[in-house]
């Protein structure tokens, strides 16, 4: 079978890794795999790594593989796609976020193929009502009744595809995002009475990751534990700004560290932080409960489909910096409860493996 799969670029982010980690575990000697890109990204790049598999990737987009200002318009990134569908026979289209499936249902409409498309977030641009978001919400809609089928990565992103976007339930299935298995080294319990406990979050600099509300939560706890550290790992459009806030507040114990692998990272935090504001299901959470680490979260998206409440970590209400710094605290002085969610995390993490759930979208592709 010829799959060729499509996502919007080729950053090495959420839906990038999840993309990379179904096709490792796909048996490439069934399937004939392609990868397009409409878009080369600033951040990491997962090509290296698909290319390394013997995956062929491409680029669609105009001006060298950057979209740019053509954007919604790059009439020419439709052409190459439809060029290499039919030179390639390709039998499936999988397309990933909302551009390139809009691209994909384009294409399906001149050539006889199966689109299937999986919707990694619940966009902002749905909530807006200027005519851009509504048209491009609109050519959503007929993209995803037109696909064979719609996979949401969780149960809150179905109810969204529903309620909000109006495709029928039937035709969308959750797969929850998936995770390589990492081998790592089990750390030792912290010492009873430990002070300095390093609180991390790996993710975009964005707006969505509610990063904020994080700051501004350590700020008050760290008044009454100095000791306690906050690293951010991550780059994007609001990096300024926390540099910013940082240095007004003269606060000394949070350091920012860019982008990094996930592998080196996780092993050197003891909490794991995602305040996000909206979501989908952020693969960085389920990295950091592979490496058993207990989870600080807000309740947005699919995020208490994995943690549970008091088991894994603690769920809090988004936006509340109040809440998540009266959980921080809970981490920061009991070592006891770190090290029980910290099992518990790991344990839950074992259920988003790879090879546990690649073979529901195999039997999809061989249902078409």
């Amino acid at each position: 079978m010829r799959i060729m799969f499509v996502i919007t670029s080729d950053a090495d982010d959420g839906p990038g890794k999840s993309l990379a980690n179904f096709i490792s575990a796909i048996d490439q000697s069934e399937h004939d795999v392609t990868v397009g890109f409409l878009r080369r990204s600033h951040l990491t790049s997962i090509k290296a790594g698909l290319e390394a598999m013997g995956v062929r990737c491409v680029y669609f987009g105009s001006m060298g593989g950057r979209l740019g200002k053509i954007g919604w318009f790059d009439v020419l990134a439709v052409l190459r796609m439809l060029r290499i569908v039919k030179r390639e026979k390709i039998s499936v289209i999988h397309t990933h976020l909302h551009r390139a499936t809009i691209f994909g249902w384009i294409i399906s409409r001149f050539h006889a193929i199966s689109q299937f498309a999986t919707v990694h977030n619940t966009e902002r641009h749905h909530f807006l009502n200027d005519p851009i978001s509504r048209l491009v919400t609109t050519l959503e809609n007929q993209a995803y009744c037109s696909a064979k089928n719609v996979i949401a990565v969780s149960n809150a992103v179905r109810t969204h595809l529903t309620e909000k976007l109006g495709v029928p339930g039937d035709k969308i299935l959750t797969i929850h995002n998936t995770i390589r298995t990492y081998e790592r080294v089990q750390a030792e319990p912290s010492a009873s009475g430990r002070t300095n406990v390093v609180i991390g979050t790996m993710s975009r600099l964005e707006e969505q990751k509610g990063l904020i509300y994080l700051l501004e939560a350590f700020e008050i706890v760290s008044r009454r534990h100095p000791n306690i550290h906050l690293v951010i790992a991550g780059e994007g459009s609001q990096k300024h700004d926390i540099q910013n806030w940082i240095e007004l507040r003269k606060i000394h114990n949070i350091t920012l560290v860019g982008f990094q692998e996930p592998e080196k990272f996780l092993p050197t935090i003891d909490v794991f932080a995602i305040p996000s504001l909206w979501e989908g299901l952020p693969m960085a959470l389920l990295e950091a409960m592979s490496f058993g680490l207990p989870i600080l979260a807000t309740n947005a998206g699919g995020i208490p489909e994995v943690v549970e409440d008091g088991k894994e970590g603690f769920v809090v209400p988004r936006g509340s910096s109040f809440h998540l710094s009266n959980a921080l605290e809970r981490f920061v002085v009991d070592d006891n409860l770190r090290l029980r969610m910290s099992h518990e995390s790991l344990a839950k993490s074992k259920l988003f493996y790879s090879e546990r759930l690649t073979s529901r979208l195999r039997e999809l592709y061989h249902q078409q």
